[in-house]
This record gives C-alpha cells, sequence and structure tokens, in this order.
C-alpha cells in the first residue's frame, strides 16, 4: 500500500521484489535518488520526513567495508593481510573509496518506513500524505538547506543496519 501510494514520486525507488519471490523482510527500504529531488540531500529529505512525524532512518549497509576489522585499523590490523585456513583464502583491507557502488548505495539507500504489523492502513496513509507533501514542497526545502547550511551535509552512519534519523 505504501509503494503504491508514493509510486509517483520519482526520486524514490522502493527495494525491488524479483518475480517469483516473497517479500520477506519487515522494514522498508528504498533508494534516493537526489539529483531528481533538485539535489536536497538525502539528510535534509529524512529530516523532513522526521519532522512529519515519521520514523525513518538511514543505512549502513553500503559502509561495511570501512568498519575497523575490514580497513586493517582495527584490533587485527598487526595480522594484516587476513588468513582464513578453513577457506584457504587470504583477504587485504579495503581502503575507503575503493568499494565506490558500496559507498553510493550507503548514501543513497534509506528506511522509508518502519514494521506495520501492529498498526492498520490509517498509519500507512499518514506516511504517503508525509511523502507526497514534502515531494510537492522540495523548493522550500532547498531553501531550508540553504538558509541553514545543510547542502553539503552528510549522514554519518559506519554500518549499523539502521540509523533512526530524529
Amino acid at each position: 500500500m505504501l509503494e503504491q501510494g508514493i509510486s509517483g514520486i520519482d526520486f524514490i525507488t522502493p527495494q525491488k521484489v524479483l518475480d517469483g519471490c516473497n517479500r520477506v523482510y519487515s522494514y522498508h527500504y528504498a533508494r534516493y535518488d537526489s539529483q531528481k529531488a533538485k539535489n536536497v540531500s538525502l539528510y535534509t529529505f529524512l529530516k523532513a520526513l522526521s519532522a512529519e512525524g515519521l520514523t525513518v532512518g538511514s543505512c549502513g549497509y553500503g559502509k561495511l567495508h570501512i568498519q575497523p576489522l575490514y580497513e586493517g585499523s582495527g584490533p587485527y590490523a598487526e595480522g594484516a593481510p587476513f588468513y582464513s585456513p578453513a577457506l584457504n583464502i587470504e583477504y587485504m583491507p579495503t581502503p575507503a573509496g575503493e568499494l565506490a557502488n558500496s559507498e553510493r548505495l550507503g548514501d543513497s539507500a534509506f528506511m522509508m518506513a518502519p514494521r506495520f504489523e501492529k498498526c492498520g492502513a490509517d498509519v500507512v496513509k499518514l506516511y504517503i500524505e508525509a511523502y507526497t507533501k514534502i515531494a510537492e514542497n522540495l523548493d522550500e526545502l532547498v531553501e531550508y538547506e540553504r538558509a541553514n547550511g545543510l547542502t553539503e551535509k552528510k549522514i554519518e552512519n559506519k554500518g549499523t543496519s539502521i540509523n533512526l534519523f530524529r
């Protein structure tokens, strides 16, 4: 219902469910295209959704490779490269910036809604109304972002799955 209700908002692409597959995830994830949203940052977009009373968050999945364990600065740094005797493979840390697509995903993916199993269609309708309101008022968000020095503000998370936005 939520995805159908916001299907006309071109800067939000909900997580795709392939033909023959069933949705089994409990949160609603999507990709945000700031270029289609008048270059309003994901930070400002989530801030606006939160101000409308929605539970939303950023996703850190795209940034797992910059966690200390993987970038070589954590407790195992002296042992890099890592060797797995069970798999018979050697692993070298991957510096940030070398997985550009993964980082781009981490900068554009967001949790568009929480689990709805304890609420009815009325709550989903409130989400649809809030997304629609924001989509129809992007010019105001552009001005808000500029006036508050948020044009370059990025969400900072390092890999936790959901970072609730308040």
